[in-house]
């Protein structure tokens, strides 16, 4: 008891083999499919960065994480050119999911997409009050800086602020040239 596993498969036939294999083993109300047409999910942002273990590269490994599902997605691309769009996207990625770990309990792929749809896109739109109260990027970072100066100075406390400057600077400086 106390084990479980994991298989993954998207072909229909490898899933009926599963299937009876649980029910030949009397298993299979623990079976859970998680797909299309499904009303099982599972949160691989939210898993990776609730771990007790994560340490301090989680914001890499779930932009990695994130690049690797996107990549998978995607159709075979051009090689030229292909490491300055392989790090821009690593550097987009981090920013908005090290944004979202400041300001969240909880991070989802909606969050992130709302970050980077909700990005400044030029000079004059960071000084536009309507981006301002509609950008998701925009609140996101202004709630940070409001929580972080309500909290007790602390190494801790001094490294977000140091996260979330390095964020500002990457969305208000870098994103816009």
């Amino acid at each position: 008891t106390g084990f479980g596993g994991l298989v993954l498969t998207a072909k229909e036939d490898e899933l009926d083999l599963w299937k009876s294999y649980c029910q030949k083993y009397g298993r299979e109300k623990d079976l859970i499919i998680i797909g299309q047409g499904s009303k099982e999910c599972f949160n691989f942002l939210d898993y990776e960065s609730s771990r007790p273990d994560k340490g301090t590269g989680i914001t890499h490994n779930i932009a990695d994480t994130l690049k690797t599902v996107i990549k998978a997605g995607a159709k075979n691309s051009q090689e030229s050119d292909k490491a300055f769009w392989d790090a821009s996207l690593q550097q987009l990625l981090v920013n908005a999911v090290d944004l979202c770990l400041l300001t969240q309990k909880k991070i989802r792929v909606e969050h992130i997409y709302k970050i980077i749809q909700s990005a400044p896109k030029s000079k004059t739109e960071l000084s536009n009050e309507n981006w301002r109260k509609s950008s998701a990027c925009f609140r996101s970072m202004e709630h940070a800086a409001i929580a972080l100066s309500r909290k007790r100075p602390s190494p801790e406390i001094d490294n977000k602020a140091r996260r979330l400057q390095i964020i500002e600077d990457f969305f208000y400086g870098n994103w816009l040239y």
